[in-house]
């Protein structure tokens, strides 16, 4: 009997993690549904895959729309019959302290972050089942287990990732579906270019209390940093191909440390050097 060709779904595939997951995902042998909220997005991408005699197929997939996420499952079950690998990859960050971020900002990023990914998660899930099991990847980060100043926002929507992850994973493996939070720490995209469009408007701010900080943190971004999202995307297809999956995953060695540092940071001694750090220290008084 030949063997099932296995399809996956991955979202935010335009560039970075998406992409290079996409990629791997198609060069492994899935058929992959590859989505972005905009398709223009996905035309090099496509061109690529088609020059590579790769299945992928890009679709239009906003996760903050509901009807948009329906019809590519729908469509997926009308073709494909079956779901085996959901990869819950859209999203972006916001730069900023948490007073200073307009709460129409803070929803935006939870509507996309948050809520986009139990949107896709629910509709994914019972295809899932049907198909007899399969894996869900939600792409966390390394700032799920570690909040900074100045990012707190972002922070947050990971920390709910985290949280949500584990109770989808206790929730669903009775159906053979694994869920496992990926955490990478830096990854060299247009993630950092993103945070600061869309949050221009705040870090730029010379009339903050906290423009200290915002000076910081754009010296630190300035300059290309992180290691490359294919490194990301194979520790992904290592998920999807074990038969136990861990329910977390990080990157590099690293970043274990960084997530074990999380107990430290909310320590009285680990406030204080991350205040230094960012530059959020009181001024003097006479």
């Amino acid at each position: 009997m030949a063997e099932v060709e296995k399809v996956a779904l991955v979202t935010g595939c335009s560039s970075g993690i998406g992409k290079a997951t996409a990629w791997a995902l198609a060069e492994a042998g899935y058929r992959v549904y590859a989505t972005s909220r905009k398709l223009v997005d996905m035309e090099q991408v496509v061109q690529e895959a088609e020059e590579s005699k790769l299945s992928m197929h890009a679709r239009t997939l906003d996760v903050t729309k509901q009807d948009s996420i329906d019809a590519v499952i729908a469509e997926i079950e009308r073709a494909e019959g079956r779901l085996d690998v959901l990869v819950n990859n859209a999203g972006y960050a916001l730069i900023g302290s948490v007073e200073d971020l307009p709460m129409e900002d803070v929803r935006k990023q939870y509507d996309v972050n948050v809520f986009g990914l139990l949107a896709v998660f629910k509709a994914g899930v019972p295809l899932m089942r049907q198909s007899g099991g399969g894996t869900i990847v939600n792409i966390s980060s390394v700032a799920g287990r570690v909040s900074a100043p100045l990012m707190g926002v972002y922070c947050s929507t990971k920390f709910a990732v985290e949280a949500l992850s584990l109770a989808m994973s206790g929730e669903v493996h009775q159906f053979g579906i694994r869920v496992v939070a990926v955490e990478p720490g830096p990854v060299n995209t247009r993630f950092v270019e993103t945070a600061m469009k869309a949050s221009g408007h705040v870090v730029s701010r010379n009339d903050s209390p906290y423009s200290n900080g915002y000076a910081k943190l754009r010296g630190f971004y300035g300059d290309p940093y992180g290691y490359p999202p294919e490194r990301v995307a194979k520790v992904i297809l290592r998920v999807v191909r074990a038969k136990r999956p861990k329910t977390r995953y990080t990157v590099r060695g690293r970043e274990r440390l960084y997530a074990a540092a999380g107990t430290l940071v909310a320590t009285k001694v680990g406030q204080r050097f991350i205040r230094g750090y960012f530059d959020l220290k009181p001024e003097k008084t006479r």
